[in-house]
Order: C-alpha cells, then sequence, then structure tokens
C-alpha cells in the first residue's frame, strides 16, 4: 500500500524543501566535538610513541 507522501519522495521534490529544519548550533556542536576528539586521540599517540621510543633507546635496563 502506497502512502501519499512516498510519490514525492521518491520523485524527489517535497512540500518540505528538501532538508530538514533543525537547529543550526548542532552541526558545528558535533564539528567542535570531533575536532576535541581528534586531538585528543593524537595526543595520546604521541605520548605513547614518546614513551615507546623512550623504554627502546634509554639505558635503564
Amino acid at each position: 500500500m502506497e502512502h501519499p507522501g512516498d510519490a514525492a519522495a521518491a520523485s524527489g521534490s517535497s512540500s518540505e524543501g528538501g532538508a530538514r529544519p533543525g537547529p543550526a548550533w548542532i552541526p558545528v556542536t558535533l564539528l567542535v566535538l570531533a575536532v576535541i576528539v581528534g586531538g585528543g586521540t593524537t595526543v595520546d599517540a604521541v605520548l605513547i610513541g614518546h614513551s615507546g621510543a623512550t623504554a627502546v633507546w634509554s639505558d635503564d635496563m
């Protein structure tokens, strides 16, 4: 059974104008969080690598 909105959605035309409206701060917040998490991951990787290199190259055995 076909719903009235199915034909409009299938043809690409919609009375809503395409994207759903929503608060503009949500994508910005997600972008900021992604940058912070990415930066934290990079810092962790550098610190882990540095501690591994220190362990390998130190004479404290």
